[in-house]
């Protein structure tokens, strides 16, 4: 008997779009533009399967998806959503709303239609879909909207599905509800450090094993210690060359973590959580090779003021920005996501900075300086930052 897919999507243009996929891949589809219309379509069919997809950036209609979940129990309609938002927040909103699994586009058809079936075969008590390659779900850890992003478009590029978490804390609750391949972690977040995310991932039985890669300044950091204390099973210098990051990310998946670290010792023990984790396995698939590169400007290093080109502090926040990126001395992209994330500490926004919030800007940069550049070099940039406050 053929599953019958209900698509719900506004835009026609992506509607008849996702339908003709799945018709191809031999389903029966129904198709809906609101959740009027859903109605009517549940009043005289018997639905397997829901795609609830959205183009818009305002995200997911919740209310769709809740009064979807009351018509039956997730083992009897799988709901996959289909989104333009990668952040773990959005994911677990629209779980706990109702929706079983999350696909961020941009996705190729192949992982789509992976996914849906696998979702199908769990509902049945079937195998699930093990297609060839490295893709994985991926979840990324940083503060820095700008860099974060950055990664995950690179990492999109090897077909991981990535959710980009913005602290510890979100991490971790991500991880409490649902199953990932791989974590890349930068050392520093707002609440809690790298390191004790790591820990926490390592001592929990049922993330012990999953390979973590951490991202670190410098080569040479003492940093790496207390992260091998944690366990963590790679590490990479956080910059541009995102080509690294990939393949050690590559390399890590074929050879998987270190075990014998992760295992040999005691495990704390696991706390239940309050909603059920995703029980279909990791989608393996090879995902669209079509994702957008990131801009090539990022790459180039920033230029560098002279002594007597100081901007003054009373310059307007734009410029106050702008000038801190270009004083330090790391590429445009590194040094917006280092003030981008100092700001984010200090709970200011980046865009509106005035003289009376530089020095604890300031402040926070010293330490992520000093951990990118040599010491004499840093020490020379952050006397020039000093001379914004005068």
């Amino acid at each position: 008997m053929t599953d019958k897919i209900l698509v719900i999507e506004e835009n026609s243009t992506e509607r008849e779009s996702l339908a003709l996929a799945l018709q191809g891949a031999g389903y029966d589809v129904e198709t809906a533009e609101n959740l009027k219309e859903a109605r009517s379509i549940f009043l005289c069919t018997v639905v397997d399967f829901v795609l609830v997809s959205t183009l818009h950036d305002a995200g997911v209609d919740l209310g769709l998806l809740q009064w979807l979940r009351e018509k039956a129990p997730r083992n009897k309609m799988p709901i996959l959503v289909v989104a333009e938002d990668i952040g773990a927040k959005a994911r677990m909103a629209a779980h706990n709303a109702g929706g079983d699994e999350y696909i961020a586009r941009p996705f190729s058809l192949q992982f789509f239609l992976c996914r849906i079936r696998n979702m199908l075969n769990h509902r049945g008590g079937r195998s699930s879909l093990a297609p060839p390659g490295f893709a994985r779900r991926v979840l990324a850890v940083d503060d820095s909207s700008t860099y974060g992003n950055a990664l995950s478009d690179e990492l999109r590029k090897d077909g991981h599905d990535v959710t980009l978490a913005a602290n510890g804390k979100d991490a971790l609750l991500f991880l409490d509800h649902f199953d990932v391949d791989f974590v890349v972690l930068d050392v520093f977040l707002p609440d809690i450090s790298g390191v004790e995310v790591c820990r926490q991932i390592k001592t929990t039985e049922r993330t012990s094993t999953l390979p973590v890669l951490i991202l670190t300044g410098r080569e040479k950091s003492a940093v790496r210690s207390e992260a091998v204390a944690a366990h963590a099973d790679e590490f990479a210098v956080k910059s541009c060359k995102f080509e690294v990051i990939r393949e050690k990310v590559k390399a890590l998946l074929v050879r998987g973590p270190n075990r014998n670290a992760s295992t040999s010792r005691g495990l704390a023990p696991v706390l239940d959580s309050k909603s059920p984790r995703s029980a279909e396995p990791s989608a393996r698939v090879l995902a669209d090779s079509t994702v957008d590169s990131i801009d090539k400007t990022h790459t180039r290093p920033s230029p560098c003021f002279s002594a007597d080109t100081v901007p003054n502090a009373s310059s307007n926040a734009t410029d106050l920005f702008d000038s801190i990126v270009n004083m330090t001395g790391l590429s445009e992209l590194l040094a917006r996501s280092a003030v981008e994330s100092a700001c984010r500490r200090l709970e200011l926004d980046p865009h509106t900075l005035n003289a009376r919030d530089l020095r604890g800007v300031i402040e926070m940069l010293e330490r992520t300086l000093l951990l990118f550049l040599p010491a004499t070099e840093a020490k020379a940039r952050i006397s020039k930052l000093n001379a914004l406050l005068r």
